[in-house]
C-alpha cells in the first residue's frame, strides 16, 4: 500500500514540474533594444522604413558584390545574404556587421554608414566599411557613395 502511496506522490511531484515549465515557457521575458540614432522627426521617420524593409539588390562596391537581401536591425546591427559575381559565375555569401546614421535630410534620406563584423565572402574582410547617401525608395536603396 505505501509502495502505490510513493508512485502516486511521484507521478503528481512529475506533473506538477511538467505544468510548471510549461507555463514558464508560456511567458517569455521581453528585452527591449532602443536603436540608437538621431530622434528629430524625419530620422524617426526614415528609420521607421529602414527597419521595416529588408532591402534587395544592393550594390555597395559596384560589380561583381551584390546584397541580394539586406536588414537593418534596431540594435544597430545588419545582416544580408550576398552574392560574389565573377566571370558568370555566382557564390552566395552571408555578412552582417552594425550601422550607424546622421541625421535624416527628408523622411527617405539619410546618410548611413555600416561596419562588417562578419562575413564568409571570398576576397571580403572583417573591418571594412561602406558610407552612402542613402534615398530609401520602396525595397531598393538608391545610393551615392562617399
Amino acid at each position: 500500500m505505501s509502495t502505490l502511496f510513493l508512485c502516486i506522490a511521484m507521478l503528481g511531484t512529475a506533473q506538477a514540474k511538467k505544468g510548471k515549465k510549461a507555463e514558464e515557457v508560456a511567458q517569455p521575458e521581453t528585452v527591449e533594444t532602443k536603436v540608437e540614432a538621431p530622434t528629430d522627426a524625419k530620422s524617426k521617420k526614415f528609420l521607421k522604413t529602414l527597419l521595416s524593409t529588408e532591402f534587395e539588390n544592393i550594390a555597395p562596391e559596384g560589380d561583381g558584390f551584390l546584397y541580394k537581401k539586406i536588414r537593418f536591425k534596431n540594435d544597430n546591427s545588419w545582416s544580408a545574404d550576398a552574392v560574389i559575381i565573377v566571370m558568370e559565375e555566382e557564390m552566395d555569401c552571408i555578412e552582417s556587421g552594425t550601422w550607424t546614421m546622421d541625421p535624416a535630410t527628408a523622411n527617405n534620406n539619410a546618410a548611413l554608414t555600416w561596419k562588417i563584423t562578419s562575413t564568409d565572402c571570398p576576397s571580403r574582410e572583417v573591418g571594412g566599411s561602406v558610407r552612402i547617401n542613402a534615398t530609401l525608395n520602396g525595397t531598393s536603396i538608391d545610393a551615392q557613395y562617399r
